[in-house]
């Protein structure tokens, strides 16, 4: 399976520079002295907490755009709960759980959640055209000190939106990956607490 190639953008790179505030984070200019404070500072986070958040990586005044894709695509997020898996990503029996039993690879925790997969995102969806930018695939490799990155492969996980439903909720987890780059394009109404420890 081909990994997905990065094609023209609809109105060409005005798209990405309407999307992405390049003044504040200047992913496509490394080289330059802004560019590598940007990158000293991510690595600094990572160094120090495990992650890096780039705050209005998507400038505030467009992100109504992004969400109004995604609220589009909605309908079409493949529902999965689950209750047998365990943080590690394994599964367990529910039957064979001891309750008095604490160790984590023994017990299963609930997750249910909604994807839209990347074979329903359109090649103009601004998720998606963010997801396909080379510079951005860049700056990722040079942060994590990495000589290139690859986009994954798997047409349906390779990129994904989250719909969170009143009451869905990701179990606590360890990723099967490296690393996750994520974008919140909405904040919940209520609730929607999110946790993470390096």
């Amino acid at each position: 399976m081909a990994t997905p190639t990065l094609r023209p953008f609809a109105d060409g790179l005005d798209d990405i520079l309407e999307l992405v505030d390049l003044d504040r984070y200047p992913i496509q200019r490394l080289d330059d002295r802004a560019g590598g404070a940007l990158v000293e500072h991510c690595r600094a986070g990572m160094a120090a907490q495990g992650a890096c958040v780039l705050e209005d990586f998507i400038r505030p005044a467009r992100l109504s755009r992004l969400v109004a894709q995604a609220e589009t695509l909605a309908p079409l997020a493949h529902h999965n709960a689950n209750c047998t898996t365990t943080p590690y990503q394994e599964t367990v029996s529910a039957k064979a759980t001891d309750d008095h039993d604490p160790h984590p690879r023994r017990r299963p925790r609930n997750t249910s959640v909604h994807v839209v997969a990347y074979d329903l995102i359109p090649e103009d969806n601004g998720i998606r055209l963010v997801y396909e930018w080379d510079a951005l695939l860049g700056f990722l490799a040079t942060v994590l000190s990495v000589p290139r990155l690859y986009r994954y492969e798997d047409r349906l996980a390779g990129l994904n939106i989250a719909v969170n439903e009143p009451g869905d909720e990701n179990g606590w987890h360890f990723d099967q990956c490296d690393f996750v780059s994520s974008i919140l394009i909405r904040d919940a109404k209520e609730g929607g607490h999110f946790e993470f420890v390096p």
